[in-house]
């Protein structure tokens, strides 16, 4: 489940007037921006075109020991590797670098945001010493793409490659350019341990992220078509209150919604809380079904999402 998605469950559960939900409800709409912002990216690099043999892989996850790190795309080549991040964030931007500084101006005023730099060449830095443990002799170049429709250099970014969505065919050619080709072997074996080593996402559920507790959410079980908290189990199907709407295996909803937005382990009490179910042996049965780890015995019985 992405982290838009969870988010929007969280919003679902919360009081309007909780001191949280406006800044949840800005998250959401930033994690919305970045999916759409990722999207455009892989759509524009249709454009992209080389000569030379290339591979290019999106939402790369890869992991030195605990040293996890996301790359929003990977393009390899015979020449180097490019990494390509994603920003969607629009109206004038400015790029200090006397202080490092990277912000945004709108009105609403002055935003602070991480520079772009800063997670690039930590990415960069990582990819480097991955390519090492593995033998690949492949240099690692970047590139940030903003990806906002409206969105306006104000001061000109000089500590990392970036440009513009439309600009990005065109940036990536260049940086190839500068790098003499070189033998395919250490391309073809990053393109074959890349996709060997791809490690998931590790996301933490939200209200851990976002410091809420789970009393401060509305209970019950929301209805996948009216999203409202009236859904009963009647005979062998749960049945919506509301619009009527049927579902007749609920359990593998349940649970991830569970582990999105509550936390990583769960127990058939903490579901029944959560969802206002009252049948032990009804979550039982859902948990018995679910592909999880299960830890300790009777009361004091836990769950936990299969290690990938």
């Amino acid at each position: 489940m992405s982290e838009a998605e969870a988010l929007r469950l969280l919003l679902e559960r919360l009081d309007g007037s909780h001191p949280q939900r406006a800044y949840v409800e800005s998250e959401r709409h930033n994690r919305e921006a970045g999916v759409r912002g990722e999207s455009r990216i892989e759509s524009k690099f249709k454009e992209f075109f080389i000569p030379e043999d290339f591979e290019v892989f999106w939402d790369v996850g890869l992991a030195i020991g605990d040293w996890r790190v996301q790359f929003d795309g990977l393009l390899l080549t015979g020449r180097c590797a490019v990494i390509i991040e994603s920003k969607n964030i629009s109206d004038e931007l400015y790029f200090d670098e006397a202080t490092g500084e990277f912000y945004r101006k709108n009105a609403g005023g002055r935003h602070v945001f991480e520079h772009p730099a800063v997670q690039l060449n930590k990415n960069r830095y990582f990819l480097e010493q991955w390519f090492r443990r593995n033998r690949i002799a492949l240099p690692v170049e970047g590139l940030v793409v903003f990806t906002a429709k409206q969105c306006e250099f104000m001061t000109k970014p000089t500590l990392a490659r970036m440009c513009k969505l439309y600009q990005m065919p065109g940036r990536l050619i260049e940086i190839l350019k500068k790098y003499p080709p070189v033998c395919d072997a250490p391309f073809r074996e990053a393109a074959r341990r890349i996709p060997q080593q791809l490690v998931p996402y590790r996301r933490k559920p939200v209200c851990e992220k976002y410091f809420i507790s789970m009393d401060d959410l509305k209970k019950g079980i929301f209805c996948a078509e009216c999203r409202l908290p009236s859904v009963r189990l009647v005979e062998r199907s749960w049945v919506c209150g509301s619009c009527g709407a049927r579902e007749r295996d609920i359990g593998a909803r349940l649970i991830d919604e569970y582990f999105a937005v509550v936390g990583e382990e769960l127990t058939n009490r903490g579901i029944r809380e959560y969802f206002g179910i009252e049948s032990q042996d009804v979550v039982t049965r859902m948990l018995r079904k679910a592909d999880l780890s299960a830890y300790g015995e009777q009361k004091g019985r836990f769950y936990r999402k299969q290690p990938k």
